[in-house]
């Protein structure tokens, strides 16, 4: 299998909260998941997955991560 990009992983203190936003944000269904953990996609899937991985407290600073999305209404 030739190399292709499998995945974003993001942090996050409220994986279920975030997870949805994006889940809704993007049309891409929850998949087989690690316990405590979100993945949008399947491993299989044409697009990358999603992965939303929990941490005990937030970040603080600037996030030197995210993804940009075409929408037709921003509101």
């Amino acid at each position: 299998m030739p190399n292709r990009w499998a995945g974003l992983t993001i942090d996050c203190v409220d994986v279920e909260k975030v997870a949805a936003f994006w889940s809704a944000l993007l049309d891409r269904r929850p998949g087989p998941s690690r316990p405590g953990w979100v993945y949008l996609g399947d491993r299989d899937d044409p697009l990358p997955r999603l992965v939303f991985q929990p941490v005990a407290e937030p970040k603080h600073g600037k996030v030197r991560l995210h993804l940009d999305v075409v929408v037709d209404d921003i509101d």
